[in-house]
């Protein structure tokens, strides 16, 4: 598994004063219908991510996750994402969390992120990059989706193997990268 690299650490640290990675709070995600995961499923981190989705369901509602575990995450529902091998592949996720939105009677989305990530490596998306298209797939998704509520997470896995869970503040992620 690859590490985050100092310089990579040094973004996160700022923005986690920027508050744009702020510590979870599972009570401000509604889940009380389930939730749409859509994350990679990297077996480094899926475990630790799926997990962390589960503790913040308690008190909401009975375990209930419809998992889409693609290469990348959310970084693939971004409209000319590197990670995409066809133009319109994110159409496609895009299609299947609102079929599963019908389907499934949820409302509710988490789009995760981690780092580092190994499709984001191989196609070359730095953690700025990634971290664009992170959000960029928020947008997406709600552009599609009518009423829905969407977050978005990022995993980290540290060079020391500690891993966090960050909720990304997209307001604070806009006022953040405005100077940078």
């Amino acid at each position: 598994m690859k590490e985050l690299s100092p310089n990579d650490e040094a973004i996160v640290r700022a923005l986690r004063k920027a508050n744009v990675l702020q510590d979870i709070a599972g009570h401000m995600l509604d889940q009380r219908e389930g939730v749409i995961l859509v994350t990679c499923p990297d077996g480094d981190h899926f475990f630790d991510i799926f997990s962390r989705q589960l503790e913040m369901q308690e008190g909401q509602c009975d375990k209930r996750i419809h998992t889409f575990g693609w290469h990348g995450g959310s970084i693939r529902l971004a409209a000319n994402s590197p990670a995409n091998k066809r133009p319109d592949e994110h159409q496609i996720f895009l299609e299947e969390i609102r079929d599963a939105r019908t389907i499934k009677g949820i409302n509710t989305v988490a789009l995760y992120a981690h780092a580092v990530c190994g499709k984001a490596d191989v196609c070359n998306i730095d953690f700025l990059h990634l971290m664009h298209l992170h959000l960029q797939a928020k947008a997406a998704v709600k552009a599609m989706n009518d009423g829905i509520s969407v977050a978005c997470f990022l995993h980290i896995t540290y060079p020391d193997m500690r891993r966090r869970t960050y909720f990304v503040s997209r307001p604070d992620w806009d006022q953040w990268i405005g100077p940078h």
